[in-house]
């Protein structure tokens, strides 16, 4: 069979295909091309409190923007393994009311030879926890209570991650522009035959102490975190929990508040702030096609404003078709995900409660 033909004949298949997170389009001499991503429709209901962020307001947003695309081309090269992954969503305009004006942007970009991956992917703080956690549909508080839960925002530029059995070195862009070294996290994954596995992991980074002042004033925080999944029957049971100081920047939370940038979020009167945070879940199969979860997540931090966020998360996902999920999420939090001047923003995920719908076609 000609490489033509082959690639002809995979493209036809992934037409029809609608079971797997990546479809193989080609072979071309022992390069395989992968081609994966989903396509997908939300529709929240916002219902926030009264005391939420300014320009908070009742409100329905709907939209595409979470579709992604991705690419995987690998091969075999004097005895290594060699690999390229480039994804790309819809976030490209960063106005949450942009309707029908938005863009592609990159997520992923990344190379991996053997063991070693560089480029931009996910921190190794969200890496250490994801795989653990009972998981949510919410895609603004995704890890929420963990030491990786802004990974949806905080995305090193350029990071190298070396792994062996349950072993992951992570080496990263600083969020801090102004840091003098990298960002950096040591995680270990132990698993046994029965399902059972805990992720440890200790994480730290240069944080800048002053975040008023136009100067390069800063210390050392780091943190531990621990997370673990147990089987139980049809269900499993989920615990994680952290606390550290220069948490903020990748837990989401920290002094005043959400996420407002790297530089303003772990410190406070020239200090460094600590906070700890956990999560507890259920996840059950109700049967091959529908899965629930019940979640609970909190962060506490030692800030003067005494900042607190606790999220419930109640969510079922049934799988109509292989492939093609259909979800739903009633969620309550005490604190807003987003915070950014533009209120356009804030009421994307203000203090209060939301109810989401979701339609995923995963290939």
């Amino acid at each position: 069979m000609t490489n033509k033909f082959t690639m002809l004949a995979a493209a036809c298949c992934l037409s029809t295909a609608n079971g797997a997170y990546a479809v193989q389009i080609a072979d071309i001499d022992g390069t395989k091309v992968s081609l994966g991503g989903y396509v997908k429709a939300e529709g929240v209901f916002n219902r926030p409190d009264g005391n939420a962020a300014a320009g908070s307001e009742n409100s329905f947003l709907a939209g595409m923007r979470q579709s992604r695309l991705n690419l995987k081309i690998a091969k075999d090269v004097d005895g290594h393994k060699v690999s390229g992954f480039f994804e790309g969503d819809f976030y490209g305009n960063s106005k949450a009311d942009a309707g029908t004006a938005i863009y592609w942007r990159m997520r992923h970009a990344a190379i991996q030879v053997d063991n070693v991956m560089v480029g931009q992917f996910w921190n190794g703080q969200m890496l250490a926890t994801a795989p653990l956690d009972p998981g949510m549909i919410n895609f603004w508080g995704a890890g929420v209570g963990t030491i990786g839960g802004n990974g949806a925002t905080v995305r090193p530029q350029l990071l190298m991650h070396y792994k062996t059995d349950g072993l992951r070195l992570s080496v990263q862009d600083p969020v801090y522009t102004d840091a003098g070294y990298p960002d950096l996290v040591a995680s270990y994954l132990i698993k046994t035959e029965s399902g059972v596995a805990v992720s440890l992991a200790a994480t730290g980074r240069d944080t800048d102490t002053t975040p008023d002042v136009d100067d390069s004033e800063s210390k050392f925080g780091a943190g531990f975190s621990v997370s673990g999944k147990v089987p139980v029957g049809k269900s499993s049971l989920h615990l994680s929990g952290y606390s550290g100081k220069g948490m903020g920047a990748y837990s989401g939370v920290g002094v005043g508040g959400a996420y407002r940038g790297a530089d303003r979020i772990d410190a406070e009167n020239g200090d460094l702030v600590s906070q700890t945070g956990f999560v507890a879940g259920v996840k059950h199969s109700f049967s091959d096609n529908l899965k629930g979860t019940v979640r609970y997540a909190k962060i506490t931090v030692d800030d003067e404003a005494e900042t607190e966020l606790v999220m419930n998360n109640v969510n079922l996902v049934y799988t109509y078709l292989k492939g093609l999920d259909i979800g739903m999420e009633w969620r309550r939090q005490t604190l807003g995900t987003v915070s950014q001047a533009d209120s356009d923003w804030q009421r994307t995920r203000p203090k209060g409660q939301q109810l989401e719908f979701m339609a995923m076609f995963k290939f």
